[in-house]
């Protein structure tokens, strides 16, 4: 393999697992004071909703990790089979139903999750029914399910494996500098 191919692949797998941390990590610390403040302020609904918050966060980092492990599971298949036309576009095809099945798994994980707080009650008997309060409440799916989306765009389009088109224009300029400073050397 030669230097450039390898840097290539670096700076790919590098990105994809920088952009991994920075969506798992940051939005659920980010939702979680709105999210506290919409559940009563008594002891018993404050608790539910630190469990609430604790169940998405790890539920959001779990799907967004999982979405990175099949789209790394493919990267690396694409890299060593090194296919192209039809072969290729099949398990393109097969990466996007994937990635579509792991989101909505995950997600429905996320809503699942929210039932084993308390079995015996719905947890919105602890919050306000303001349009405002709900839509805040459900703001960590929608998020999850943005950033999954993007992630799962970022690694199609801009990370994907070195035989396969890089449809991003930004990362096709950065993959086109490393090529032209490969080729001046």
């Amino acid at each position: 393999m030669d230097a450039v191919r390898k840097t290539r692949i670096t700076l790919r797998i590098v990105s994809m697992v920088l952009l991994t941390i920075l969506l798992a990590v940051v939005p659920p610390f980010l939702t979680k004071a709105p999210i506290m403040n919409t559940f009563y302020y008594e002891d018993e609904a404050q608790g539910y909703a630190e469990q609430y918050t604790e169940t998405l966060r790890w539920s959001h980092t779990g799907g967004i990790a999982a979405v990175f492990a099949l789209n790394l599971v493919f990267f690396f298949l694409n890299e060593k089979k090194g296919d192209s036309g039809q072969v290729l576009r099949r398990r393109n095809r097969l990466q996007w139903w994937l990635n579509l099945l792991v989101i909505l798994l995950a997600l429905g994980a996320m809503i699942g999750l929210r039932i084993g707080i308390d079995p015996e009650s719905w947890i919105e008997l602890y919050l306000s029914i303001a349009a405002l309060d709900v839509a805040i409440m459900l703001l960590p799916y929608y998020l999850f399910v943005l950033l999954a989306f993007y992630f799962w765009y970022f690694c199609m389009n801009a990370a994907p494996a070195t035989n396969c088109a890089l449809r991003d224009p930004l990362a096709r300029k950065i993959d086109n500098g490393i090529k032209r400073a490969a080729q001046t050397r």
